[in-house]
């Protein structure tokens, strides 16, 4: 028997198609952005990268957090130079890697993800499911709770097929891949329940604990 895609799988596809489109234009980086990146503060832009892998677990694409970084950099020299005080310093931090990570999940289109389709329940129980207990063993474990697959589903299952593709993600430690998917888990969640301004006001996961 001929498997037929039904008609909200074929809308679903469309419709990753043209965010697939929208997102190749919305991670275009402006020139003004690269010269800022060069210039602006370089020698601090390790303690500025480590300063967003410690709130987010993850570092986003490069593209994701050119625009934001030299943000970072500009408060650590304020900071070492007694401009500004460390809880400035954290508060102004905190609120750029909200930033980079508001970007990272709507320039993804993480909050466009309708609720799954049968099909793709059907996938979660089916596909990759000898990663299956291992990827929502540490969702389970990190939120305290099993999140409602509307939620979870879908970075389930991109973190399954990470494991399956990279032997070094499959581990019982967390990793950055681990870390981005709670954080689309989290994002998810609070932008379907609460709206896009709280989703995008809400903490970075590793800010909450």
């Amino acid at each position: 028997m001929t498997h037929t895609p039904t008609d909200a799988v074929l809308t679903r596809n469309q419709k990753r198609e043209e965010a697939a489109i929208a997102l190749g234009r919305s991670l275009t980086i402006g020139w003004s952005d690269i010269m800022a990146y060069a210039s602006v503060y370089p020698q601090h832009e390790r303690r500025a990268l480590a300063e967003i892998v410690w709130l987010l677990g993850y570092l986003p694409q490069q593209n994701i957090i050119i625009p934001h970084e030299v943000f970072i950099r500009t408060l650590i020299e304020q900071r070492d130079t007694g401009m500004i005080t460390e809880d400035e310093f954290v508060g102004g931090v905190l609120t750029h890697v909200t930033h980079i990570r508001n970007d990272d999940m709507n320039k993804h289109g993480w909050s466009n993800i309708c609720n799954p389709t049968k099909e793709e329940y059907r996938r979660y129980s089916n596909t990759l499911t000898d990663y299956k207990n291992r990827v929502s063993d540490k969702v389970e474990k990190f939120f305290g709770e099993v999140p409602d697959l509307v939620y979870s589903l879908e970075p389930e299952m991109m973190l399954r097929e990470i494991m399956h593709k990279y032997a070094l993600v499959n581990v019982p430690e967390l990793t950055s891949f681990d870390y981005r998917t709670f954080t689309i888990i989290a994002y998810r969640k609070a932008y379907l329940t609460s709206g896009a301004e709280a989703a995008n006001h809400s903490p970075p996961i590793r800010a909450r604990r």
